[in-house]
């Protein structure tokens, strides 16, 4: 909050630091340093090989006053590589897929209680039997009936007059559609 405020703003951190030869004090960043476990079995932290190739001599906490915004500013370039999408991508499509995975069978369960996919199953079941029986019920009481031979066709001589064709009603001529009440949430 206070860096947000002020560009200027310093807080105290403690930081976990590499000193080198020179008895200079950095931040130790990616595999220059591996965590440990310590005598009594209380975590620590030390030196790998390519913290001594960077020039390393020992690792040591520091607490000084920092810029909130260029610290952060630095942390976040060193934890997201400056692309939080990248970053965010890969979790926010696995929570997606989760939620279309999962929404169909929560939403049955939410809305009824006693909702039972087993037993929608064998309902529809049952009722497929009991049309089957009763299509094939139906087709042995009915008698073997040969189809009507179709009759030709003879055409007419139209009439010299059409019949009239009836012009629709004009809108203020049909009734007046009745409105439903909209629902009041309270």
């Amino acid at each position: 909050m206070w860096g947000s405020l002020s560009e200027q703003a310093l807080t105290s951190y403690r930081l976990l630091e590499g000193v080198t030869a020179k008895k200079k004090a950095l931040l130790v960043t990616g595999d220059e340093i591996e965590a440990a476990a310590g005598p009594n079995g209380e975590p620590t932290y030390r030196l790998t090989a390519e913290g001594s190739r960077a020039g390393f001599v020992r690792l040591e906490w520091q607490t000084h006053q920092y810029n909130d915004r260029k610290l952060h500013d630095f942390l976040r370039q060193w934890v997201y590589h400056d692309d939080i999408y990248e970053s965010a991508r890969r979790p926010f499509f696995w929570a997606l897929g989760l939620l279309a995975l999962l929404l169909p069978l929560a939403v049955p369960k939410d809305r009824w209680p006693k909702f039972s996919y087993e037993k929608q199953w064998h309902k529809l079941m049952d009722f497929i039997e009991r049309r089957r029986r009763a299509a094939a019920q139906a087709k042995a009481a009915a008698p073997a009936v040969k189809p009507p031979v179709a009759a030709p066709v003879v055409r007419l001589q139209s009439s010299p007059n059409p019949p009239p064709v009836v012009a629709a009603k004009p809108p203020e001529a049909r009734p007046a559609a009745a409105k439903k009440p909209r629902p009041r949430f309270e």
